[in-house]
């Protein structure tokens, strides 16, 4: 695992962002102010997505106007908190992968759904 602080060119495994109160949330797509992560281990993003969820990253974000969360503090709750992945640990982050794809096709019927709906009141205004 190789993190480094994401400078808008790397295509990286995943991206954790480092500003604001969400700080610590994992994410596919990059942010501006994000940590981009370099892993050969499948199942890091659901790893950092269940710290995130757990919580273990607020007590390392600082900062009263702008909380932030320092790359030396991402890296040491990720290596303090190592979860082992057994076969039902194993089972338990592939549901979490199929549900964040579930959630992803989602927002896109949605998305297109409200084209739709914009599509019929634009056609029925022009009547």
């Amino acid at each position: 695992m190789k993190i480094v602080t994401y400078n808008g060119t790397q295509a990286a495994s995943f991206y954790i962002l480092n500003k604001g109160l969400n700080a610590g949330r994992p994410s596919r797509t990059p942010y501006r102010n994000s940590f981009a992560v370099f892993t050969d281990d499948e199942f890091l993003y659901q790893k950092v997505q269940a710290l995130f969820i757990g919580r273990y990253f607020e007590p390392f974000i600082h900062g009263s106007v702008i909380p932030t969360i320092r790359l030396y503090e991402v890296r040491q709750v990720i290596e303090s908190n190592p979860i082992n992945v057994d076969d039902k640990v194993k089972k338990q982050l592939e549901s979490m992968n199929e549900i964040d794809k579930f959630i992803l096709i989602s927002r896109e019927k949605i998305k297109l759904l409200l084209q739709m709906k914009t599509a019929i009141a634009r056609e029925t205004v022009r009547r």
